[in-house]
């Protein structure tokens, strides 16, 4: 723990979450080996659920707390909201899992698990505030062992849980016994959590923007699965999110530690555009270096001995390629779309994420017609173009605004 402390803050996050990445590539393959195609179908859309409720809950509170002056009675205030949404939410899912409403393709199982997401809901809504405010104070040290340790329980109850033949209840129990860790080791670090308070008024405006830019984001990288599950049958998206899983978790990882480094310091030099396109462009080589390594390494891999134990496992077909080429393209979208909105550029970043969503939703209504593999083509192509645009446009108008001052 002294060595940990003595590290340097962005080292212990780099090393954190790329601990979190490893173990992450664990647990799919943990669900891979227990889990049939259609179960592992079924999961991947509860996963979506969780993390769109995660989205949901967080209102944009963690980037309106990072780059914005908010008072400790208003840091109560975002906690309370954060908590009616969080029971609202489970009373949804509750509803939908007494009147199975959804994908009629889908079990008992997948129904029966909707009903558990409120305690996890509600626990992980005491964290947001938090955890922001030590990412506000740049304490990246504990940031990482936050995200660590909880995540680091997960390889031990997941096996065990499978191994029980719980199914996919073993997402709901690991992930709520990882969301209690983060509870504790944020009020380790932070002391005080549950500061409720209802009296004081809140940025709604700024919040709802950064709300619904966060959701539009996340949107944009799960709406293909939702898309997919709509279109296909289960143990196709099973396959689909199987190999999306396995490639995308460190991208997942690698952009949460992009924007933990970069989004406080692009939000700080929001007026020196040279200094945030130096960061940027060192950022994004290092990233698609570290992807392609990540890819390469799979592909390597003897495919008959990984399908021997895993029946999901084949990384070397078109299906798998595209998928590669689509993880690529997400990151271009997402490390520009973050410094766009780390700069102010909120507005614009919503239109353009939303025109992505309206993309992803034209192209998916056509799966039936051209199939799945051209659906993914045209994603790739569209989220390049558009990164493309994102860059462009937004140093166009820093550059604007640089000489206007």
């Amino acid at each position: 723990m002294k060595f940990f402390y003595n590290l340097d803050p962005k080292i212990a996050v780099v090393a954190t979450r790329g601990a979190n990445a490893f173990i992450q590539f664990l647990l799919i393959i943990f669900y891979g080996m227990y889990l049939s195609a259609s179960d592992f179908g079924q999961l991947s859309i509860l996963m979506i659920f969780i993390g769109l409720s995660y989205g949901l809950l967080d209102l944009g509170v963690n980037n309106t707390i990072i780059t914005k002056k908010i008072s400790k009675n208003q840091y109560g205030s975002m906690q309370a909201i954060n908590l009616l949404i969080a029971i609202t939410i489970g009373i949804f899912f509750y509803i939908c899992s007494f009147f199975k409403i959804g994908f009629s393709s889908f079990g008992d199982e997948f129904y029966d698990s909707l009903a558990y997401f409120s305690p996890l809901l509600i626990i992980y809504s005491f964290t947001i505030v938090p955890y922001a405010r030590l990412h506000k104070v740049l304490k990246l040290k504990q940031l990482a062992l936050v995200d660590f340790i909880p995540v680091l329980s997960m390889l031990m109850t997941v096996p065990i849980l499978l191994r029980y033949e719980l199914g996919i209840f073993t997402l709901f129990i690991s992930v709520t016994i990882q969301v209690s860790l983060r509870f504790m080791m944020l009020k380790f670090f932070y002391g005080k959590i549950i500061r409720l308070n209802m009296k004081t008024k809140i940025p709604l405006i700024t919040l709802s923007r950064q709300y619904i830019s966060n959701l539009t984001v996340y949107l944009t990288s799960k709406l293909d699965q939702l898309i997919v599950a709509a279109f296909t049958s289960p143990s196709t998206l099973g396959l689909y999110s199987f190999l999306k899983q396995i490639l995308n978790y460190p991208i997942s990882l690698l952009i949460a530690i992009y924007t933990q480094i970069t989004f406080p310091f692009f939000s700080k030099h929001r007026k020196q555009s040279k200094k945030i396109k130096i960061l940027l462009n060192r950022s994004f080589l290092v990233l698609i270096l570290i992807i392609t390594l990540y890819f390469i390494f799979l592909v390597s891999l003897p495919n008959n001995f990984m399908n021997s134990y895993i029946s999901l496992w084949d990384l070397k077909t078109t299906l798998a390629l595209l998928i590669m080429t689509l993880s690529i393209s997400r990151i271009c979208f997402e490390c520009f779309a973050t410094m766009s909105i780390a700069v102010g550029y909120i507005k614009q970043q919503l239109r353009i994420n939303l025109l992505y969503l309206l993309l992803v939703f034209i192209f998916g209504i056509c799966i039936p017609f051209f199939g799945l593999e051209m659906y993914l083509l045209m994603l790739s192509l569209s989220a390049i173009f558009i990164s493309v645009f994102i860059y462009t446009s937004t140093f166009t108008r820093l550059e604007k605004d640089r000489l206007s001052i």
